[in-house]
């Protein structure tokens, strides 16, 4: 049996981000992520370990699962 890997968008953190009103470094500050860190992963430069993707989500009011979700869905 062959699995396709899960392709993932997480461009849109930043979306939620800036509909939140939020610059990078106030998300930073709540996630405890670098700025450059944050950048990189809203241009899908990097990948994201678990713990990341839980702090990123609660930094923007939403589960892990939900930011997931929405990175698949993009």
């Amino acid at each position: 049996m062959n699995f396709k890997p899960l392709e993932l968008d997480f461009s849109v953190i930043r979306d939620l981000r800036k509909r939140s009103g939020l610059t990078l470094n106030e998300v930073s500050d709540r996630s405890g992520i670098s700025a450059a860190g944050l950048s990189r992963i809203e241009r899908n430069q990097t990948t994201l370990e678990l713990n990341t993707l839980y702090r990123l989500a609660r930094a923007l009011g939403l589960s892990g699962t939900d930011l997931l979700g929405l990175a698949e869905s993009c």
